[in-house]
């Protein structure tokens, strides 16, 4: 087999490697999965089955981590009890992340041994910053919205956001002050994003998550806006796909727009006998002109 290999790793029991032309094969010990395979234990390699090109790899303990050519971390084997038994796609944002949790085994390539400390250490960070968010205690600024109060810390709104750091800047009555109203956005989609910017997390339900990318929009904030677009598009089911397309029209986002389309497309006898009345004459007659189009209604 003439096969160039561009990276190898090893797990606890499993070997992944990667060819410059981004095909994965893997070999080893394959109790919880670990090596994707149909057989339980391999002494040689066996190219994985997946649709996408892999870009980078990395495994721990019993689990296999790898970034696909469309931007998602796959990971499969064993994880937090869990026999994953094919490459399942995952929240995290890249395959570093994966080593920010608690797990026996770990290998690396040494050359990013710097990056997985910072890593690690921004991870640590980031968990306390979490128990500190609308922390009454220890606040020293709040925010009010719709009547609600959440007991935020001035330094880590600077630290973590532009908005902030610009409204303080610039806003010397508002630097001055212990609190501040907030009118533009819904009390749970202000508190989601203050607490993004504790975490890192999106902690709101895929509908709400709209505003939430309007916020992003408003306050350029680039991270939270890619954070916002990912979050949605993994959270569309039947029942939302349509209030999300509709939304993702009327904010010109076309991104959304066509990654809702598509899983409309895929869905069309469940979307349409389902969720179509709930949409505006118009909106419905230029849905259904699209799907057509795309040759939904064929026989």
């Amino acid at each position: 087999m003439n096969v160039k290999y561009f990276k190898v790793v090893c797990g606890y029991a499993h070997t992944l490697a990667l060819t410059n032309e981004g095909k994965l094969y893997t070999w080893g010990i394959n109790d919880y999965g670990q090596s994707a395979m149909d057989r339980m234990n391999s002494h040689y390699p066996i190219m994985l089955k997946i649709q996408v090109k892999i870009l980078d790899i990395a495994a721990v303990g019993s689990t296999s981590v790898a970034l696909g050519s469309d931007g998602h971390i796959y990971i499969w084997g064993y994880w937090f009890g869990d026999k994953i038994l094919e490459p399942m796609v995952t929240r995290f944002s890249n395959i570093y992340d994966v080593f920010t949790y608690d797990v026996p085994y770990m290998t690396y390539n040494l050359m990013f041994a710097d990056e997985y400390e910072h890593i690690y250490e921004t991870s640590n960070i980031l968990k306390c910053l979490e128990t500190e968010f609308d922390n009454s205690e220890t606040s020293d600024f709040i925010i009010e919205v719709e009547g609600k109060s959440i007991h935020v810390h001035k330094f880590i709104l600077i630290i973590r956001s532009l908005y902030f750091r610009n409204m303080f800047k610039h806003n010397g009555a508002k630097k001055d002050q212990n609190v501040i109203e907030h009118k533009q956005f819904s009390y749970i989609v202000y508190k989601a994003f203050l607490k993004y910017l504790y975490t890192e997390v999106i902690d709101l339900p895929v509908e709400e998550a709209l505003e939430l990318l309007d916020l992003a929009n408003a306050y350029c904030d680039t991270k939270l806006k890619k954070h916002c677009n990912e979050f949605i598009k993994k959270g569309l089911t039947l029942s939302n796909v349509i209030a999300i397309y509709i939304a993702a029209i009327q904010g010109n986002i076309k991104d959304l727009e066509e990654y809702s389309f598509q899983f409309i497309l895929k869905n069309t006898t469940a979307v349409v006998s389902q969720h179509f009345i709930t949409m505006e004459n118009k909106l419905r007659l230029d849905l259904t002109f699209r799907l057509a189009e795309a040759g939904a209604f064929k026989t």
